[in-house]
């Protein structure tokens, strides 16, 4: 039994590494169809290569303004909680008060998951 395990886990992973890599390969051959072609057959390959869109996409400022704005919020994002996070480990290492354990618990519980998974109490309002 000992030497099934080993096949095991590379048919294991085998299959984790289809179920990851199916859609991105669908996605970038999806680059190269029309939409009509897309719309038709969206896992086969494209019956003509259109190398053009990827050249339009990466040629447009809406991607690049996009990325832009992707970084902006995220080091705006890592530099605001770097903040709230020092002033916090500063205050719960000097200072004891009642319920200190539970509070630092629940600031390391909000720290573990980003603002868009936090569903409960979204920071925006949906548009």
């Amino acid at each position: 039994m000992r030497s099934a395990f080993p096949l095991l886990r590379a048919l294991l992973l085998c299959a984790v590494a289809c179920l990851v890599l199916v859609p991105l390969v669908a996605v970038a051959l999806g680059g190269f169809k029309t939409i009509g072609e897309l719309r038709v057959n969206p896992f086969g390959l494209p019956s003509l290569w259109v190398w053009g869109n990827y050249a339009t996409i990466l040629g447009g400022a809406r991607l690049w303004r996009s990325l832009a704005n992707s970084a902006f919020l995220s080091l705006a994002t890592v530099l605001l909680s770097l903040v709230v996070s020092v002033m916090a480990a500063f205050a719960f290492s000097h200072i004891r008060f009642v319920g200190r354990r539970f509070l630092f618990s629940y600031f390391l519980i909000g720290l573990l998951f980003p603002a868009a998974a936090q569903k409960i109490m979204p920071a925006f309002p949906a548009a």
